[in-house]
């Protein structure tokens, strides 16, 4: 609950960070040190406001804390002392360093970013297991996580001034570049809010109308479904620097080709993961949190859905956020936001989570093929009906294979050793099917070139 109520916060940043992203792809480019250590320092003093403005928006929020939680809190337990662990993790993710990791996003070192992540990420679970075995104490296993957050940006900080630090150069920036990020900053706050809403809303609405309880059992299963996400996210975030690239140097023939040749991708490993997820999720959750943490089968399936949905309109908005196309997309990112939490509202007192799901279906349903219209429009200059077409066709062979991997893995006996056989199940069968479906197209033919060709340019890396 309280990672929703920051997400919200975290709104303050408006979009810069993105935005002077996009701002440094030209003068990299074009190896101009003055301009990007001047953007660079524009962008410092924006997080270091930032930092202050959620601190002080945050402390503001304390004495209306209750009002998001319906019931009891647990024993023994400070909501207040939590909260400010979790808003002091926030904040000082923005005044500690934060601009040094998005020049490493413009020079597309997102590699850098996800090793050390991974590194302190994974020191940071073992921390806190030891903490719960050893101690057993809250507050001391929560303070770990800002602890994390200073660590890794502090060695993102050291890794950029030693490998990078010709780009360091900072100075003032002209007036007009600032308009010019300045301009970008309401739509891109559009998107943020996207995310946030369907994010974030879910939880306070389920949390300020049903409890704690039905917030943990629904995260439960919102947290399997956004760790899968979490995982593509990494491939999409190192994509995104490379198509901004591509956007600018590349003919609009390359550009479709390779957008169609992602999406095939993509949907070949979403369709594997909604198949994962549609099979394990029941089996993984009764050994994870046991039988009366459970929620049904049908809610099950509406979850896949949602990830299917949200993982397929991941492409578009990569290619749409590489080529700048935030405000022509503002009007569509506030409608579906408000759609969203103003369904959830409505449905959440009569269906209960089954009411939040679905208004998150919903919104994901009108948001994928009205921002793939903008993006066709802008940058591709074609209609979207060939796509929208191939969208479903995808789609309904995506249900065909989850629910016959289903009928063939649902009886099987609970257990560890069964869950890894149904997921070798799982993959066995929708591969397989996938390749008998697929392999005389052209976008199957296109992906295995692909993967060739990356495969040979790694070996080659390697050798070096």
């Amino acid at each position: 609950m309280f990672s929703s109520i920051l997400q919200v916060l975290n709104l303050t940043e408006l979009g810069f960070g993105s935005a002077v992203v996009f701002a440094m792809y030209k003068p990299i480019a074009e190896d101009n040190y003055d301009m990007v250590g001047a953007i660079l320092s524009y962008l410092r003093k924006i997080y270091r406001v930032i930092g202050v403005v959620i601190i002080l928006i945050g402390l503001g929020i304390i004495p209306f804390l209750d009002f998001f939680i319906s019931g009891d809190v647990p024993e023994n337990i400070n909501i207040t002392i939590l909260y400010l662990i979790y808003l002091f993790n926030t904040a000082v993710s923005y005044i500690l360093f934060a601009h040094k990791t998005s020049l490493l996003l413009a020079l597309q070192c997102n590699d850098v970013i996800g090793e050390v992540g991974f590194f302190t990420n994974t020191a940071m679970y073992i921390i806190q297991i030891i903490i719960l075995m050893s101690i057993p104490n809250y507050y001391v296993y929560i303070a770990v996580i800002p602890l994390t957050t200073i660590v890794a940006n502090i060695i993102r900080s050291l890794i950029v001034d030693r490998r990078y630090k010709r780009w360091l150069i900072y100075g003032n920036l002209d007036s007009q570049v600032k308009q010019q990020i300045r301009s970008k900053v309401w739509p891109l706050m559009g998107t943020k809010l996207a995310v946030v809403v369907i994010n974030s809303s879910d939880t306070l609405v389920i949390s300020s109308f049903l409890g704690l309880s039905s917030v943990a059992m629904y995260n439960n299963y919102f947290y399997i479904m956004n760790s899968a996400l979490g995982c593509l996210m990494v491939v999409y975030n190192a994509m995104q620097s490379g198509i901004g690239n591509s956007l600018v140097m590349d003919s609009l023939d390359k550009i479709l080709n390779d957008y169609n040749k992602f999406s095939f991708v993509n949907n070949w490993i979403i369709t594997l993961c909604s198949t994962c997820l549609l099979c394990l999720y029941q089996p993984f959750m009764k050994i994870w949190v046991g039988e009366g943490m459970m929620l049904s089968t049908t809610f099950v399936a509406l979850m896949t859905l949602y990830f299917y949905m949200s993982a397929i309109g991941k492409i578009i908005v990569i290619y749409k956020d590489a080529a700048g196309i935030w405000r022509e997309d503002m009007i569509r990112c506030y409608f579906t936001n408000f759609l969203n939490l103003a369904v959830n509202i409505v449905t959440v007192k009569k269906f209960g989570v089954y009411g939040v799901i679905g208004s998150s279906i919903l919104a994901v349903l009108i948001a994928v093929p009205w921002t793939e219209k903008i993006l066709f429009k802008i940058v591709f200059k074609t209609g979207t009906f060939k796509a929208n077409m191939t969208m479903i066709r995808n789609g309904m062979v995506a249900i065909f294979i989850s629910c016959l991997a289903y009928f063939f893995t649902v009886n099987l006996p609970d257990g560890i050793l069964w869950l890894t056989v149904r997921l070798l199940m799982c993959v066995i069968i929708c591969n397989s099917l996938l390749f008998l479906l697929f392999r005389s197209t052209r976008d199957y033919k296109e992906m295995v070139t692909w993967i060739k060709s990356t495969m040979r340019r790694m070996d080659r890396r390697n050798m070096r």
